[in-house]
């Protein structure tokens, strides 16, 4: 397929960004830890580089916006030659998150969680691996009795970026259930008859303190 783009130089390599979705609205490229300045050309992104024949590292990177958070990265080794294209696929970005529980308790086992990644935290502390980059990305810890039933939790907002990151979360004791009225038996009630409501709570985890 002919490339709509203007022509290349003399010397100069096109190389072409593939695979960026509708989210990555900016490209960076790199050549040998050179920027160069990337178009949108139709579904792709192109640069033009002035490169001698050999091998070159590229790096490009595919952001939500310009100056922005990086969602997409390739990293490949190409070899260049005299006018031959080079194209390089972006990938999904993920990053690590190095997360620490504030305030651990006896007894309590620790998950986190976020952007579909998900992984324990033995002693309040470990690492969550493959979470997505990008804005909006919630940060989960929770923390549960042996049984699994659920104590306390927390979160942190704030994405992920492409360098791995830490964070700390502070857990809050998880509230029980309000109660709700119920009518009973709901099915046998008709126009213009009494109704009696019924009331009743109760605690999802009686062993805990601080509660009535």
């Amino acid at each position: 397929m002919a490339c709509s783009g203007p022509r290349p130089g003399a010397g100069e390599t096109p190389v072409r960004v593939l695979n960026a979705p509708e989210t990555v609205q900016a490209v960076t490229l790199e050549v040998d830890g050179t920027p160069y300045p990337v178009a949108r050309d139709g579904e792709a992104w192109v640069a033009r580089a002035r490169l001698a024949p050999g091998e070159h590292t590229f790096v490009a990177r595919g952001l939500d916006a310009p100056q922005g958070v990086v969602l997409y990265k390739a990293h490949e080794r190409k070899r260049v030659e005299p006018g031959r294209e080079v194209r390089l696929t972006l990938y999904r970005l993920t990053s690590d998150i190095t997360v620490r529980v504030e305030n651990p308790a006896p007894g309590e086992r620790y998950l986190a969680k976020a952007g579909g990644a998900m992984a324990a935290l033995p002693g309040g502390e470990g690492m969550l691996q493959g979470v997505p980059t990008g804005r909006g990305v919630v940060l989960l810890v929770e923390a549960r009795d042996p049984t699994g039933l659920l104590l306390r939790q927390g979160s942190a907002d704030g994405g992920p970026l492409e360098s791995p990151i830490q964070a700390s979360v502070r857990l809050e004791a998880v509230a029980p259930p309000a109660s709700r009225p119920e009518p009973h038996p709901a099915a046998q009630v008709e126009k213009g008859q009494e109704v009696v409501l019924r009331v009743a709570a109760q605690d999802p985890n009686p062993r805990r303190r601080g509660w009535p």
